[in-house]
């Protein structure tokens, strides 16, 4: 399997670090301190204005080869099919208000015990999927056995749903996961050598991100560290936002 390696960050990419000596851009000090990335993710919705996706910034990773993950923060999960449909419309505007291209994967956040509801699945599927973008969108989510009752289990108890079969049998919505477990000890130094995140037992391969560390690069200066590091699948690569789309 080929994986790709990237991080993601509340911070835009191309800001100054005014604490760190020389006062690198962030892209550059994670370039010096861990390497290239391949990706950025980057939060275009319900974040404070300064930390989310300008274009000046899309524009900066994509002129460094750098493809962008989009994240929406700020969603109701556990709401009901319109508030599903309501968060949807509101990532896919803040999408077009950077011309983000058609096609291109939106990826709901949906943190560590908060609560999911099966109808605001379908209210986010089908709304995403009648877009531009032409795709169910994807969520950031926690996956391990002790947060399944706020998302595995309601989020299987959707994709198992009659109105998620197709006359033929087979799913109609089978969306891209961003998962943050497990975390492997070795943490911001784990060494990519395997790719392992928890799998939803209802749609085994859907994980085609890994969240394997946070809070890398911690010190006085930035207590909660400066981003994360992530790994990819191809397919999961290809629904980022690259200077091809």
């Amino acid at each position: 399997m080929n994986t790709h390696w990237g991080v993601i960050s509340t911070r835009p990419a191309n800001a100054p670090l005014a604490a760190i000596d020389g006062q690198p851009a962030l892209f550059d000090f994670v370039v010096q301190q861990a390497g290239t990335p391949q990706f950025w993710g980057r939060y275009i919705a319900g974040k404070a204005q300064g930390d989310l996706l300008t274009a000046d910034e899309a524009n900066f990773l994509l002129n460094n080869n750098c493809r962008i993950l989009l994240v929406h923060y700020g969603i109701n999960p556990g709401g009901d099919y319109q508030a599903g449909v309501q968060d949807a419309m509101n990532a896919i505007t803040a999408a077009q208000n950077l011309y983000i291209p058609t096609g291109v994967t939106i990826y709901g956040d949906i943190e560590r015990g908060v609560a999911t509801n099966t109808d605001w699945f379908f209210g986010w599927w089908e709304t995403m999927s009648t877009s531009v973008y032409a795709n169910p969108g994807g969520f950031y989510c926690n996956l391990s056995a002790g947060n399944a009752v706020h998302f595995a289990t309601p989020y299987c108890a959707a994709i198992n749903d009659p109105r998620n079969l197709n006359p033929d049998g087979s799913f109609r919505f089978t969306p891209p996961l961003f998962v943050s477990t497990p975390r492997p000890p070795s943490g911001c130094d784990f060494d990519l050598s395997f790719y392992g995140p928890d799998e939803p037992t209802c749609v085994p391969g859907s994980a085609v991100i890994w969240q394997y560390a946070e809070q890398c690069y911690k010190n006085d200066a930035f207590p909660k560290g400066l981003w994360d590091q992530d790994l990819v699948t191809d397919s999961g690569y290809a629904t980022m936002w690259g200077a091809q789309n």
